[in-house]
This record gives structure tokens, C-alpha cells and sequence, in this order.
């Protein structure tokens, strides 16, 4: 994005006006482009998920830098585990001349539909940014059975 465009003067040569187009383009595709996907990318309000599938249990990690604890909510509805993180625009109301502004703020949320797991028993741990969920599953709500293949 801080990449000037040197325009070559040309005297006719079709080799120099060639590079300039070229480097116009690559420019614009290299950073304009780029750029605006990293704005398309950064109003997605998400966050990185890894989920584990146990015998007994699911453990969730979500990476949550640069949140609080206070601001994490973890809500279980209508078979929907549902995490919420919060994070406020501390230059909102200043004046500030940004250069470029890649750190998200605002709600971003997760869901993950989860049946059958005992609500009385989810454990959650906040530590370096991390949020671990630990969610166990109800034994009467699993049911496994192999099925014969009839010829």
C-alpha cells in the first residue's frame, strides 16, 4: 500500500510503456486488491475455532486475542452453542490519522449446533487468549449400532 509508482517516460519505446502497465497492474492487484480483501476479511466478525470430538465429551478452542474474560459469553439454546466476544473501539470518539487499521473490534460470534450433551456439565477456561470449552456428552441420547448390508 506504501509502494510509489515511478511513471517512466518513454520515447516511443513499446518496451517501456509495457512496463509501466505492468507495473501499474501489479501494483494494483498486489495491493489494492489485497487490501480490499483485508477489509472485506476483517468485517467478517469471526474468530478461529478448533472442535474435538471425544467418546464422552466435545472440546471447543477458540482463539480470542486481545479479549477479556469479562467480555466472553458462552450460551447454550435451542441445541446452538453460541460464543460471544466483545471488544470496544478504544480511538472511536479521537481523531486519530490511521495509516492502516487491521485489529478487529466490535461482537463477533460462533455457533455450533450440539445435540445431546448435559448443560449441567460444560466447563470453560479463559487463559493467554484461548477460550477452552469442555462439553460432555448425555449417555442416554448416544446410540450406536452397525447395520447389515442385505445383497
Amino acid at each position: 500500500m506504501f509502494r510509489r509508482i515511478t511513471l517512466k517516460r518513454s520515447n516511443g519505446d513499446k518496451s517501456k510503456k509495457e512496463d509501466f502497465f505492468s507495473d501499474v497492474f501489479d501494483t494494483f492487484f498486489k495491493d489494492e486488491i489485497c487490501t480490499s480483501m483485508g477489509k472485506y476479511e476483517s468485517s467478517l466478525k469471526t474468530f478461529s475455532v478448533d472442535v474435538m470430538e471425544f467418546e464422552d465429551k466435545y472440546i471447543i478452542e477458540a482463539d480470542l486475542p486481545g479479549f477479556l474474560k469479562e467480555n466472553v459469553e458462552i450460551e447454550y439454546e435451542n441445541n446452538y452453542l453460541t460464543i460471544k466476544a466483545s471488544k470496544e473501539d478504544k480511538y472511536q470518539d479521537s481523531e486519530m490519522n490511521f495509516i492502516r487499521r487491521e485489529r478487529k473490534n466490535g461482537v463477533f460470534r460462533r455457533s455450533f449446533l450440539v445435540e445431546n450433551i448435559d448443560v449441567e456439565h460444560v466447563e470453560a477456561v479463559f487463559k493467554n487468549g484461548v477460550l477452552m470449552i469442555s462439553v460432555k456428552k448425555l449417555r442416554e441420547g448416544i446410540q450406536s449400532r452397525k447395520f447389515q448390508i442385505q445383497d
